[in-house]
């Protein structure tokens, strides 16, 4: 009997923490705030797929501005490995931004390797260094590439979503490429 008791205390016990725990759970859903900014999940989810696609391919175009700059040889080292130098500067920079944009609209920013490879759709320079002439050509079309995804996203944010803030911020990530592809463009025709 004293046994019996026992295990019927235990089993109270155990209930009772098993419902405080959930009790705690749902308070805790509760009080969570749920975001509210004008724009319904659909289209905060549309606004995070397209800056975690353009937060890729800036992560591609960052490693390769990186192994460029890192091996870089020939007369035009000085220029470019300075010139690389500011690039990916400002591309890191950049990424760091498209990633808080995310987080603003509650998304999550990606975050391995894996799901930036599988996420861009610029490609990286796999094979042999090429010739610094050659070097500027390929990130001049990666960044080609960057600015054509960027303005579709620019235009699916402000005309599909109502999220003029996203679209205000790849209008200005947009600018910036366009200056950088400028830059590469005048190199390349030297």
């Amino acid at each position: 009997m004293k046994q019996v008791l026992t295990s019927v205390m235990f089993l109270c016990s155990v209930g009772m923490l098993l419902t405080f725990e959930s009790d705690a759970r749902i308070e805790e859903i509760k009080m969570r705030r749920v975001i509210d900014i004008g724009i319904g999940s659909q289209e905060r989810d549309m606004s995070i797929e397209l800056l975690n696609g353009v937060l890729a391919g800036e992560f591609v175009l960052l490693v390769q501005t990186l192994n460029y700059h890192w091996n870089l040889e020939g007369p035009e080292f000085r220029d470019y490995h300075l010139l690389f130098d500011d690039h990916y500067k400002t591309l890191f920079e950049k990424i760091d931004e498209i990633a808080e944009r995310v987080r603003a609209v509650d998304g999550r920013a990606l975050g391995s390797m894996d799901a930036i490879i599988r996420s861009s759709t610029l490609q990286e320079d796999r094979g042999a260094v090429p010739h610094p002439k050659k070097m500027i050509e390929n990130l001049l079309e990666q960044h080609e590439a960057l600015i054509r995804q960027i303005r579709i996203a620019v235009n699916k944010t402000a005309e599909n979503n109502n999220d003029m803030g996203t679209s205000n911020f790849l209008t200005e990530l947009l600018e910036k490429h366009e200056k950088i592809a400028w830059m590469l463009r005048s190199l390349a025709q030297k």
